[in-house]
């Protein structure tokens, strides 16, 4: 199924774009968008920027700072099914890149808290 096949299913029951957008508060979102499940927008406390809550949705902060902005979407949702629902609409709004960020553990034992990894590849599922 691609995005567009999502679309005509909605569209099919009377429901568009604009539609989808603003039921669930995503009207300004900004091009670049950050996920980082389980964060808060609190992290961003101490650094010089300023935070806007959206009013029609809870998750969403936009981030300004000197040179540059951002939307960060406070997911804080456990597994693949609840973060799609928040993460499909993004394809309807000004959204042009996403960044993921995670956490993982016990990946070495040579890696501490705070470290920094950008992996090179992603597996998903398992073989058998």
């Amino acid at each position: 199924m691609n995005y567009q096949n999502l679309l005509d299913a909605h569209a099919k029951y009377g429901t568009n774009k604009n539609d989808i957008i603003s039921n669930v508060g995503y009207e300004n979102i900004l091009e670049d968008v950050v996920i980082a499940p389980w964060w808060s927008h609190t992290i961003f406390n101490g650094f010089n920027v300023r935070v806007e809550q959206n009013q029609k949705n809870n998750i969403i902060y936009n981030i300004y700072g000197d040179n540059f902005q951002f939307t960060f979407l406070e997911l804080k949702a456990a597994g693949a099914p609840q973060m799609i629902e928040d993460i499909l609409p993004l394809g309807l709004t000004n959204c042009k890149r996403i960044l993921f960020i995670g956490s993982a553990g016990s990946l070495t034992k040579e890696l501490k808290i705070g470290d920094l990894v950008i992996p090179n590849y992603s597996l998903c599922g398992r073989r058998s």
